[in-house]
């Protein structure tokens, strides 16, 4: 199942360098929580995997100061969460967890959910990802062409990735979820046979 990335603006709109061109933004290439999901249930569907659970735990609330519209500061919390993601395969389950955090506990849940993926190689396309410079109109959106300058470093992306994996190179990290020795090996036990070697992306 193959993850949609998108592009997000990590910066306001600043003034070209050159005369009469465009405004610049800088964009940030991330995926929606409802990707991680929707690939974790195809994985089922398609018998790579029995099942999967999500578990979490908020470790503590930071109160941040942040400025103001009138100029001085005012408090904004910020949650940390902690998701241990599960997966069944057979007699076996594997656990991966890690952190994250967001400004209001929907976020900060998405966040986790989508890091502990990660372990799984969940995402790992990103890993072939930077931040990029694009012009963007007066609205603060990517021009056409600059869209289309996107999905062709998408498509590069994905298939550096699986030119790694086929190679096997282990470059390809957090060690890609193959259903197979590498993932069950950090458990310690014989992988699986009757489930088929296939990454997640």
């Amino acid at each position: 199942a193959r993850l949609e990335v998108s592009w997000r603006a990590q910066t306001g709109r600043r003034k070209s360098s050159r005369e009469g061109g465009n405004p610049r933004s800088i964009f940030v290439p991330y995926i929606e929580v409802d990707e991680v999901k929707r690939v974790l249930r195809k994985a089922v569907i398609a018998g790579l995997i029995d099942d999967w659970t999500a578990k979490y735990d908020v470790l503590e609330r930071i109160d941040q100061q942040v400025p103001a519209p009138d100029g001085g500061e005012s408090t904004e919390p910020r949650y940390v969460v902690r998701c241990i993601l599960s997966i069944r395969i057979g007699e076996y389950l594997l656990h991966r967890e890690d952190v994250g955090d967001g400004r209001d506990y929907k976020a900060a849940y998405s966040d986790a959910l989508k890091r502990a993926a990660q372990h799984y190689g969940i995402g790992a396309v990103l890993e072939g990802l930077r931040a990029v410079s694009v012009e963007v109109d007066n609205y603060g959106n990517p021009l056409p062409k600059e869209r289309e300058r996107l999905s062709r470093l998408v498509e590069a992306a994905y298939r550096q990735l699986w030119e790694d994996l086929f190679a096997g190179k282990d470059t390809v990290s957090p060690s890609s979820l193959t259903l197979g020795p590498r993932v069950a090996g950090d458990l310690e036990v014989p992988p699986p046979p009757h489930k088929a070697s296939l990454p997640l992306e």
